[in-house]
Protein backbone atom coordinates (compact mmCIF):
# COMPACT_ATOMS: atom_id res chain seq x y z
CA UNK A 1 0.00 0.00 0.00
CA UNK A 2 2.87 2.35 0.80
CA UNK A 3 4.20 1.92 -2.74
CA UNK A 4 0.84 2.93 -4.24
CA UNK A 5 0.66 6.03 -2.02
CA UNK A 6 4.24 6.88 -2.96
CA UNK A 7 3.25 6.73 -6.63
CA UNK A 8 0.42 9.21 -6.03
CA UNK A 9 -2.59 6.95 -5.42
CA UNK A 10 -4.96 8.29 -2.78
CA UNK A 11 -5.32 6.26 0.42
CA UNK A 12 -9.11 6.58 0.36
CA UNK A 13 -9.20 5.03 -3.11
CA UNK A 14 -6.99 2.14 -1.99
CA UNK A 15 -9.18 1.54 1.06
CA UNK A 16 -12.30 1.63 -1.10
CA UNK A 17 -10.77 -0.92 -3.49
CA UNK A 18 -10.02 -3.27 -0.60
CA UNK A 19 -13.59 -2.96 0.69
CA UNK A 20 -15.00 -3.53 -2.81
CA UNK A 21 -12.78 -6.60 -3.26
CA UNK A 22 -14.03 -8.06 0.04
CA UNK A 23 -17.65 -7.37 -0.91
CA UNK A 24 -17.15 -8.99 -4.30
CA UNK A 25 -15.57 -12.06 -2.71
CA UNK A 26 -18.50 -12.39 -0.28
CA UNK A 27 -21.01 -12.02 -3.13
CA UNK A 28 -19.20 -14.69 -5.15
CA UNK A 29 -19.30 -17.09 -2.20
CA UNK A 30 -23.04 -16.53 -1.76
CA UNK A 31 -23.61 -17.06 -5.48
CA UNK A 32 -21.70 -20.36 -5.43
CA UNK A 33 -23.78 -21.53 -2.44
CA UNK A 34 -26.97 -20.71 -4.34
CA UNK A 35 -25.77 -22.59 -7.42
CA UNK A 36 -25.21 -25.70 -5.29
CA UNK A 37 -28.74 -25.43 -3.83
CA UNK A 38 -30.42 -24.74 -7.17
CA UNK A 39 -30.76 -28.45 -8.04
CA UNK A 40 -32.56 -29.16 -4.77
CA UNK A 41 -34.86 -26.17 -5.24
CA UNK A 42 -35.70 -27.26 -8.78
CA UNK A 43 -36.40 -30.83 -7.67
CA UNK A 44 -38.75 -29.61 -4.92
CA UNK A 45 -40.58 -27.35 -7.39
CA UNK A 46 -41.04 -30.21 -9.88
CA UNK A 47 -42.37 -32.48 -7.14
CA UNK A 48 -44.93 -29.84 -6.10
CA UNK A 49 -45.99 -29.23 -9.68
CA UNK A 50 -46.42 -32.98 -10.19
CA UNK A 51 -48.69 -33.12 -7.13
CA UNK A 52 -50.84 -30.33 -8.56
CA UNK A 53 -50.93 -32.13 -11.92
CA UNK A 54 -52.14 -35.34 -10.22
CA UNK A 55 -55.02 -33.38 -8.68
CA UNK A 56 -56.00 -31.44 -11.79
CA UNK A 57 -55.60 -34.15 -14.46
CA UNK A 58 -58.72 -36.15 -13.44
CA UNK A 59 -60.79 -32.93 -13.55
CA UNK A 60 -59.55 -32.21 -17.02
CA UNK A 61 -60.31 -35.77 -18.12
CA UNK A 62 -63.87 -35.53 -16.78
CA UNK A 63 -64.36 -32.17 -18.49
CA UNK A 64 -63.36 -33.77 -21.80
CA UNK A 65 -66.34 -36.12 -21.39
CA UNK A 66 -68.87 -33.74 -19.83
CA UNK A 67 -68.18 -30.68 -21.99
CA UNK A 68 -67.20 -32.43 -25.20
CA UNK A 69 -69.75 -30.38 -27.16
CA UNK A 70 -69.25 -27.08 -25.28
CA UNK A 71 -65.90 -25.51 -26.20
CA UNK A 72 -66.28 -22.55 -23.81
CA UNK A 73 -66.74 -24.73 -20.72
CA UNK A 74 -64.18 -27.25 -21.93
CA UNK A 75 -61.56 -24.50 -22.22
CA UNK A 76 -62.01 -23.67 -18.52
CA UNK A 77 -61.04 -27.17 -17.44
CA UNK A 78 -58.54 -28.21 -20.10
CA UNK A 79 -54.87 -28.40 -19.22
CA UNK A 80 -52.37 -26.53 -21.36
CA UNK A 81 -50.87 -28.53 -24.19
CA UNK A 82 -47.17 -29.51 -24.08
CA UNK A 83 -44.78 -27.22 -25.93
CA UNK A 84 -43.83 -29.85 -28.48
CA UNK A 85 -46.20 -30.93 -31.18
CA UNK A 86 -45.69 -34.61 -30.44
CA UNK A 87 -47.97 -34.61 -27.37
CA UNK A 88 -46.16 -37.61 -25.84
CA UNK A 89 -45.45 -38.58 -22.26
CA UNK A 90 -41.86 -37.41 -22.82
CA UNK A 91 -43.16 -33.85 -23.04
CA UNK A 92 -44.34 -33.86 -19.44
CA UNK A 93 -42.06 -33.26 -16.47
CA UNK A 94 -42.15 -36.11 -13.99
CA UNK A 95 -39.90 -36.91 -11.08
Amino acid sequence: MAELVAQGCQETLIDKLFVDAQNLKAANIEHEKFKKERGVITQERVMLLNEVYKLVKPLSDMAQIIYNDDAAHLAKYSLPKPKSSQNTADDLIES
